[in-house]
């Protein structure tokens, strides 16, 4: 009881606090608490600046996206993606977490560098210029479901958490078509774009970020979103995504794998799902493949790079 009401005037102060001198809620989302931290593969660098990655990498619904690349600049030769132009390190992700405190959602996405590499060039440094999402919704309520989006990495500041950012809402409740598991194709196909994705901005400035080194955290006072904790304990799915360049598109993350495997087309996208986390058989896989994968490069004279 002693440990409620000291938590209920510690609550009271931070609010007197905010009003009296002005201060944003960001005063209190310095510490951000993780429950959830998933590791991503991360392209493996191979002579000539070329750079691979195994197609087990894209294993739906734990993984939507695995291309950090050039669009239209890949090969494809049994279980290796091979890229045959650039590879953006800034929009491969390498680790993503998510948790929450009394008052604060928290996301993190780190990448795996802050350059491109062209295939016969030198790597150039350019900043973490991916556009930064995060996307979460609540089991059994449909219009719970919000984007948290930063346009551009670089452009967040380090040290303390600052305004940056926006936050869009599902309002009508139709960004996920029919189900997680139905393709969405916008040309057409199995199921069509019909829908209006995150349609809504809602809470402005309430999207705080910093940046330390290749990663770049995120936070919100969930209660800006209209959501209590208890809210947090039915979490239908949690994804994060850096996108080079398309998907540019609010409602896209949902494509999946319109474009999975198909020689020389693919997206400049790298997501990854953090809740529900992959199981352990799944991970287990995926990293038995990337392991045979980057051993036999390693036998045939090249020593790849991960993370």
């Amino acid at each position: 009881m002693f440990l409620y009401y000291k938590s209920m005037i510690h609550s009271l102060q931070r609010v007197a606090l905010t009003i009296l001198l002005g201060l944003p809620s960001m005063v209190c989302a310095q510490t951000p608490t993780y429950q959830t931290t998933v590791s991503d593969p991360t392209w493996a660098p191979i002579v000539g600046g070329s750079y691979l990655m195994s197609t087990s990498a894209e294993n739906y619904p734990f993984e939507i996206w695995e291309r950090p690349i050039e669009d239209n600049k890949l090969t494809i030769s049994g279980g290796t993606m091979t890229t045959t132009g650039k590879y953006y390190s800034y929009g491969d992700l390498q680790q993503g977490a998510y948790g929450v405190d009394a008052t604060y959602l928290y996301a993190s996405l780190a990448a795996a560098g802050d350059f491109f590499h062209d295939v016969g060039q030198s790597p150039v440094s350019v900043g973490l210029k991916s556009r930064y999402n995060f996307y979460f919704g609540i089991t059994g309520a449909p219009t719970k479901r919000f984007l948290l989006t930063i346009d551009d990495g670089s452009s967040v500041g380090t040290g303390s958490f600052g305004s940056i950012g926006k936050i869009y809402q599902d309002a009508n409740g139709d960004v996920l078509g029919s189900g997680l598991t139905v393709t969405f194709d916008s040309s057409g196909g199995t199921e069509k774009d019909l829908t209006d994705g995150f349609e809504s901005e809602i809470a402005a400035g309430s999207l705080l970020a910093r940046r330390t080194g290749n990663t770049i955290e995120l936070a919100v006072d969930f209660a800006a979103l209209g959501l209590i904790a208890a809210d947090f304990n039915q979490l239908s799915f949690a994804y994060a995504g850096l996108a080079t360049s398309n998907p540019s598109g609010s409602n896209d993350i949902f494509a999946n794998d319109e474009f999975a495997f198909a020689p020389g087309s693919g997206v400049e996208y790298d997501t990854l799902m953090i809740v529900p986390e992959p199981g352990s058989a799944v991970l287990m896989a995926a990293g038995m493949a990337w392991l045979l994968l980057t051993g036999r490069q390693r036998r045939e004279g090249v020593t790849p790079r991960v993370g």
